[in-house]
């Protein structure tokens, strides 16, 4: 299992390693984590390619609730080889 407190690229990390246990729709993202979502994590998120989103996926080891949640113009795909990714 990966090593989420390692991060030696300094890579900006997703809100489901930062914040553990919060599922994308959570109160807590209108309130106590949307300065990260917002200002930290959704900035980098945009500055990504379509491909780079999905390595990032693979990497950082996302379930299938974030990846549907994080972007909705996400190439079709893309996002159909992380819907099948993930329901495996």
């Amino acid at each position: 299992m990966k090593n989420h407190f390692e991060n030696p690229s300094n890579e900006v990390r997703p809100p489901w390693i930062v914040y553990p246990g919060i599922p994308p729709g959570d109160i807590f993202w209108r309130f106590g984590g949307e300065s990260y979502m917002h200002t930290v994590f959704q900035a980098h998120w945009k500055s990504l390619t379509d491909q780079d989103k999905k390595e990032y996926l693979e990497r950082w080891e996302a379930t299938g609730e974030w990846f549907n949640d994080l972007d909705p113009e996400m190439d079709p795909d893309i996002r159909d080889f992380l819907e099948e990714l993930y329901t495996e």
